[in-house]
């Protein structure tokens, strides 16, 4: 444990809050809904997309993929950056990620699915699947 300073009232309180306060900060920082639409953002920013560009009709289609046990939170961060742009799309998170009833904030052409994991089972491989189909008709526009 560290050497409390010369004056050391209150300095276990203080280095509880500080500890919580770095807790907090760390958290917020790995969440995924927040990493994913601040990336999602820089990179549009960067291409000069934004809202009224995203809702204009487009050449091409914007498809959501999302893999793995924080794919409905990254999810949810595309949707909130890019909304009604999103054209398709599949989530596929292990079963115990699945929520028992559909988030209200995902759109309709977003199909949520859930497998195994570690090990892959028919469901997860079912779900990559329809991924690979999903991905493999995009072009140059999309």
């Amino acid at each position: 444990m560290p050497t409390p300073p010369a004056d050391s009232r209150g300095w276990p309180e203080r280095l509880r809050a500080d500890a919580a306060r770095i807790l907090a900060e760390t958290l917020a920082a790995l969440d995924p809904a927040g990493v994913t639409a601040a990336t999602l953002t820089d990179h549009l920013d960067a291409l000069g997309w934004s809202a009224a560009i995203a809702s204009r009709p487009s050449p091409g289609r914007t498809v959501l993929v999302a893999i793995g046990k924080a794919g409905l939170s990254m999810a949810r961060g595309a949707v909130s950056v890019l909304g009604r742009s999103i054209d398709d799309g599949v989530i596929l998170v292990p079963h115990a990620q699945r929520p028992e009833h559909r988030p209200d904030w995902l759109p309709v052409g977003i199909r949520l699915r859930s497998g195994a994991h570690p090990i892959p089972d028919a469901g997860g491989r079912d779900a990559a699947r329809e991924i690979e189909h999903l991905v493999e008709g995009l072009g140059r526009t999309d």
